[in-house]
């Protein structure tokens, strides 16, 4: 009889171990949970939190007159069950840039010349439904690069955006896209 309840009791622990260690393991909920969406903290015209899904593009362009440009393209597009609906658009433009662009904090460019003969820095732009109809456009503020890879783009922004009728918002948050 010992002999029955001595294996039994094996059987047992050997089936119901795995439970007990699987359950233990722990993981980062936020790279699980932010994979390819943002979630910016909004302060002036607007005092909500911004979500969405986030996408992005890096692409190497040469001129006319032969020289390189490296741009890297940020999407942040609402969600449809976050509340303020809302799109903004980065463009991150470095000149003679061979391996396009790379880690490292990026400034917003202050009165690009042109995008026709490029430019150097953050040119951005956000349509938030709450605040009308006008754009807002950045005016100061900087993107931080942490990682990227052809698949992989993540870091901190911290931009303040004005429009045409003098309304104000300053996004600052962490980012990560995955392709």
């Amino acid at each position: 009889m010992p002999h029955i309840f001595i294996r039994l009791s094996k059987f047992v622990f050997i089936l119901i171990l795995p439970f007990f260690l699987v359950s233990g393991v722990s993981y980062n909920k936020e790279v699980l949970t932010y994979k390819n969406e943002y979630v910016l903290q909004a302060t002036g015209n607007v005092e909500n939190d911004l979500c969405g899904i986030a996408t992005f593009e890096a692409s190497l362009i040469e001129t006319v007159n032969g020289s390189l440009i490296s741009t890297l393209t940020l999407n942040l597009i609402s969600s449809t069950e976050q509340g303020v609906n809302h799109s903004i658009r980065f463009l991150v433009s470095k000149e003679n840039l061979k391996t396009g662009i790379t880690k490292g904090t990026y400034f917003i460019a202050r009165n690009p010349d042109s995008f026709i003969n490029s430019f150097n820095g953050v040119f951005a732009y956000a349509n938030i439904d709450k605040l009308g109809e006008f754009p807002l456009f950045a005016r100061r503020g900087y993107i931080k690069i942490d990682s990227l890879t052809s698949h992989k783009l993540g870091g901190y922004l911290n931009v303040r955006f004005n429009s045409a009728e003098g309304k104000q918002v300053h996004l600052k948050g962490n980012f990560s896209v995955t392709k």
